[in-house]
């Protein structure tokens, strides 16, 4: 490994394992990479550029060469272990894997025809940052970086689209819009009074079939 990939190595590990300097990583390493020599040479931000807080992994690795990536986990499996090292393998892989996660699939209770995502995962927050929306969406977290959610409307491509790019999906709490939810969903989006209110869509087009069966009533009585 060539001294511009060992520095990032070690820069890496000294970034996302800070509470490891003095023991595990070199002596003075931390004061050594600021060194203009050595900065200029390196991609990673050391733990003073983030002002004493954690960087998010990807912050750090995606700068990293192929080589030097190797390096750091070396480093990890070298100052903490072997199955540190795996997990931390494993866990880049699946942040970077479309298909790294499941993502739960919810049948809206607001609207038949909107699907609700979410993703209950302890990477789920650096997955959504690494993959982005799903269908012109926004992941959102409100409960920590384990629990990320995301929502869109149903179209008749929309699942094998996004199954053709490979994302994993679970249907258990899904089912499909039928036609009677597509006729009130397009009435909603159409009428002034309904303002896309899908309930409200619903009752507006019952009352009128209500009337049209009365006033086809009184036509048949008077003839």
């Amino acid at each position: 490994m060539n001294r511009y990939n060992v520095v990032n190595a070690f820069a890496a590990f000294n970034a996302l394992h800070p509470d490891k300097l003095g023991h595990a990583v070199p002596k003075g390493l931390a004061k050594r990479l600021a060194k203009p020599e050595l900065r200029d040479i390196c991609d990673v931000r050391t733990p003073f550029h983030f002002h004493g807080h954690y960087p998010d992994r990807g912050d750090v690795l995606d700068n990293l060469e192929s080589e030097a990536l190797a390096g750091y986990f070396e480093l990890v499996c070298r100052y903490l272990g072997k199955e540190a090292a795996e997990t931390a393998i494993d866990e880049w892989r699946r942040i970077n894997s479309v298909d790294g996660v499941e993502i739960v699939v919810v049948s809206s209770d607001d609207d038949p025809t909107r699907v609700d995502f979410h993703i209950q995962d302890p990477l789920a927050h650096e997955w959504a940052e690494r993959h982005g929306s799903l269908d012109g969406g926004t992941w959102e977290s409100c409960d920590g970086p384990e629990f990320v959610y995301d929502s869109t409307y149903w179209h008749p491509k929309l699942f094998e689209e996004l199954q053709a790019e490979g994302f994993d999906f679970d249907f258990s709490q899904y089912s499909e819009p039928d036609e009677h939810d597509l006729e009130v969903s397009e009435h909603a989006g159409n009428c002034d009074e309904c303002e896309y209110d899908w309930h409200k869509a619903d009752e507006h087009l019952k009352e009128g079939l209500d009337e049209t069966a009365v006033r086809k009533l009184k036509l048949k009585r008077a003839g």
